[in-house]
């Protein structure tokens, strides 16, 4: 059997005979919106005794065991907490191989945005996301300086991409100035790229956040902004197609944004839309008036006129 979200339509299966009787209410840990439950509302879908052992709710104080067993909900008299379906995702299962649950999970944001979004739970910690949008932007990082380099070797000019490296060779300079040092100089670049990119998805994230608070579109909190931010990273993987996967890379980046945003906070994609798009561009408009304004520019227009 299993318990559908009225909220976001997150559904889970559960052991119908480990479910205490006093049981009313639900706690969905994707949304985290509470619904009342009823045993009429339960749609079947699989015989109980097939399912895993870590499917099951954990019996309630009054319902046979300790509402601190390690089962898939902490139940109480009252209310079913559900527990994230981390197998749904690979990543965050960790089923398989470091590598294997790594690109399976990139797979599927990229080619099935909708269902990894629609499964992915809005709870559940920062690091793990966070993790996989390093990794993400690991790769692409490395192909993005590979590429340019490599066509000018191939071209006859080494440095045909002078101005792609012109950043990163003025710092290995700064830090390296012998060549036995270059490699302690690039481990510095690349620690350098990883700060700025945490600290990039953070801020980016908080900003995202807060315009789609200005829309009422913040229904999940911070960390559904934060995990969709961080998983949809995955398109910097685009870059390892040559000439134009950094197009490829920032626009996808951006569909997968707007989708993820939409299903994690159950929102349309238009107002997605409208506050990640269009009203920072209003929002600048009206601040650069203002500040023109204060100046005194647009009155000293007006009396020239």
């Amino acid at each position: 059997m299993k318990i559908v979200c009225p909220h976001c339509n997150y559904s889970r299966k559960v052991d119908p005979t480990s479910i205490p009787q006093d049981a009313r209410r639900v706690v969905c840990p994707r949304c985290n919106q509470k619904f009342e439950f009823h045993a009429a509302d339960l749609s079947f879908d699989q015989p109980a005794s097939t399912l895993k052992e870590k499917e099951r709710f954990a019996p309630g104080s009054e319902g046979g065991g300790s509402a601190g067993t390690s089962g898939l909900a902490k139940t109480t008299t009252q209310t079913a907490q559900i527990e994230p379906a981390w197998d749904n995702i690979p990543w965050e299962s960790h089923q398989g191989g470091y590598f294997t649950d790594f690109f399976a999970t990139a797979k599927m944001v990229l080619f099935q945005p909708g269902k990894f979004f629609t499964r992915m739970p809005v709870i559940g910690g920062l690091m793990t996301p966070l993790i996989f949008a390093v990794l993400s932007g690991s790769i692409g990082f490395c192909f993005s300086i590979f590429w340019p380099l490599f066509w000018g070797i191939v071209r006859g000019k080494p440095w045909m991409g002078e101005a792609v490296f012109s950043f990163f060779r003025f710092f290995i300079d700064s830090f390296a100035p012998f060549s036995a040092f270059w490699i302690v100089g690039l481990a510095l670049v690349y620690v350098l790229f990883l700060v700025l990119l945490t600290v990039t998805i953070f801020i980016f994230s908080v900003i995202s956040h807060f315009l789609l608070f200005l829309v009422r579109g913040s229904k999940n909190g911070y960390e559904a902004t934060f995990r969709v931010m961080s998983y949809s990273g995955a398109a910097s993987l685009f870059y390892v197609i040559p000439f134009i996967g950094g197009v490829v890379a920032g626009l996808w980046n951006i569909v997968l944004f707007v989708l993820g945003l939409s299903r994690a906070h159950d929102i349309g994609v238009l107002r997605v839309v409208f506050a990640i798009i269009f009203l920072p561009i209003i929002l600048l408009i009206i601040f650069t008036l203002v500040i023109i304004g204060s100046l005194g520019i647009i009155p000293a227009l007006l009396l020239n006129y």
